[in-house]
């Protein structure tokens, strides 16, 4: 591919400007009609054909339950290995924030939790002292103690005055986390053969009357985008339905046995590729406008060079 695009380059007569824009061009079709499988890497990915299984994705999404009631009389169990209900979380003027994530996740969970650890550094705000944050498993086996331990991880990592009270890490049993998921719109697989569990990434913002307000989805937040919801939910205001698009990104990990690819995988090359397309497009225009910057200047100074001739 080197030779090919160094041997058109050399053909070229153009201006370097223009020679850059064929070679874009050129790389990008070379590139797209290229393999991505033999890239290598965690996640290879090959086009789907006909006989070839598809990602168990089916029935994982997140239908959005906005100003539905979370059942405050559900309880888990804490770091503590004591019972505690979703209500003892509802607090006068503190938005109370719900992930669902487990701790074995390997991929997608860390992922979002180190997204919101992120966007929580950028924000005034504080966990504990001005929201409350919950991280429920999807894991029945876990245990308060992995819990704990999670929980200390990730509280080190978040720093900025943390309050151990401001953010928990919750186990229960299967009945206790599909009632929650119900409620919240989340819907998960679990595939015992492999011990995971195919999940969406969403952070769910509740009021402290315990009333669904709004989500946020994926693993990386904007700040000012996460500091509006926190205040709206402060303020009991509840998001309009439709008016959180997203890219969803679900946890479903690539098993050569079976032949199912990673849907994170799937959907961080897809946006790769958009990011591409876009950085192209910019770089066509940004060398559109020096091309006509430049052309301004030389018949400006040629307008300069000949108006003294006209005036003598």
């Amino acid at each position: 591919m080197t030779i090919i695009i160094t041997t058109i380059y050399l053909s070229l007569k153009q201006s370097r400007i223009r020679k850059l824009l064929m070679l874009l061009v050129i790389w990008f079709m070379l590139a797209s009609t290229s393999n991505p499988a033999n890239a290598g890497g965690p996640f290879e990915y090959e086009a789907p054909l006909p006989n070839r299984p598809q990602p168990n994705l089916e029935g994982v999404e997140v239908i959005e339950q906005l100003g539905k009631y979370i059942p405050r009389d559900l309880k888990f169990l804490n770091e503590q290995d004591k019972g505690i209900k979703l209500a003892s979380y509802l607090k006068p003027g503190k938005p109370l924030l719900i992930t669902m994530n487990y701790s074995t996740c390997p991929m997608l969970c860390s992922l979002q939790l180190e997204g919101m650890i992120k966007v929580m550094q950028d924000v005034d705000e504080v966990a504990g002292r001005d929201f409350q944050l919950l991280s429920v498993s999807y894991d029945p086996t876990e245990t308060p103690q992995r819990a704990g331990e999670v929980k200390q991880r990730y509280l080190r990592e978040y720093g900025k005055a943390a309050d151990s009270s401001g953010w928990d890490f919750l186990v229960g049993k299967t009945a206790q986390v599909e009632e929650l998921a119900s409620t919240l719109g989340i819907k998960y697989r679990y595939f015992p053969e492999k011990r995971e569990y195919s999940h969406p990434a969403t952070i769910v913002f509740v009021t402290s009357d315990g009333i669904i307000a709004r989500y946020l989805h994926g693993v990386g937040f904007d700040a000012a985008q996460f500091k509006q919801a926190l205040v709206h939910t402060r303020n009991g205001v509840i998001a309009e339905a439709g008016s959180n698009s997203f890219f969803p990104l679900f946890c479903a990990m690539f098993d050569p046995n079976s032949g199912n690819y990673s849907g994170i995988a799937m959907r961080i090359m897809q946006i790769g590729a958009l990011l591409f397309v876009m950085s192209l497009g910019s770089i066509f225009w940004l060398c559109s406008k020096l091309v006509k910057n430049k052309k301004q200047e030389v018949m400006n100074s040629q307008v300069e060079v000949i108006k003294p001739a006209i005036n003598s």
